[in-house]
């Protein structure tokens, strides 16, 4: 018998067992239906990582300005062009920005400090170019970031947690991509449930429903490379944007 065929084995018996132990210990304090496998999963699963790479932050959008998909500017912030201060306060400022000075690029310098956020939904202030740099290079040797972008939850999406350390049950909503991904990400000893049925919605705006994991696993694989995900970035020297 194999290494995940054995893991396997233990995370059923996990939630048997989970379901067992609510069912007679628990029983004075709340009512609890054992888990269904067709619905619950370990953060270490499969549709685990997939969930989690679905709702990453997508850093491409300004990638004409700081060059990295791992990361996005938090509005609002300046950048100089040439000799023109131009403040950036959204989406369709960039694409304004990268329409008008496209031939330009290169003059293109941020005004610093500026905080960054990155696809994990973590942030950090970058007080200069270098800094952005190291950022920059760290993430140089691929072009394409993690995030699954060619389709989306549509929320909300209910959401139940079950500790199987302190035999706690947990509700919630997720009504965003980080709040989904906040819930998701790192939950050892939970089991995780979706409260199916569960939206998605494909780049192209056809709209899906899932009823399972595995139909949910099925759509977000099948959806991958489907899309234009914009994650181009160019890392020559003379594109490189420095500090105002």
């Amino acid at each position: 018998m194999g290494m995940h065929q054995q893991m396997n084995i233990v995370k059923l018996v996990l939630i048997v067992s989970f379901g067992m132990m609510l069912a007679g210990c628990q029983e004075e304090f709340f009512e609890i239906t054992e888990p269904d496998t067709t619905t619950t999963f370990f953060a270490d699963d499969t549709i685990s990582d997939l969930i989690l790479k679905v709702t990453l932050k997508d850093g491409s959008f300004d990638n004409i300005i700081d060059q990295c998909s791992e990361t996005s500017i938090d509005f609002p912030y300046m950048v100089k062009v040439r000799n023109e201060i131009i403040q950036i306060d959204s989406g369709e400022d960039i694409e304004m920005l990268a329409q008008q000075h496209l031939q330009v690029r290169k003059n293109l310098r941020i005004n610093f400090p500026v905080t960054v956020t990155f696809s994990d939904y973590t942030t950090s202030v970058l007080n200069n170019r270098g800094e952005l740099q190291q950022i920059q290079n760290r993430y140089r040797h691929r072009l394409k970031d993690d995030d699954i972008e060619c389709i989306d939850f549509v929320y909300p999406v209910a959401i139940s947690l079950y500790d199987t350390q302190y035999q706690k049950q947990e509700s919630k909503w997720a009504g965003s991509d980080k709040e989904m991904h906040g819930i998701v990400k790192g939950k050892k000893e939970v089991i995780i449930e979706i409260g199916y049925p569960v939206v998605l919605e494909k780049a192209d705006g056809i709209t899906i429903e899932v009823t399972n994991n595995a139909e949910l696993e099925n759509a977000i694989i099948q959806s991958m490379g489907t899309c234009d995900e914009n994650d181009e970035v160019e890392f020559d020297d003379e594109d490189h944007f420095g500090n105002a």
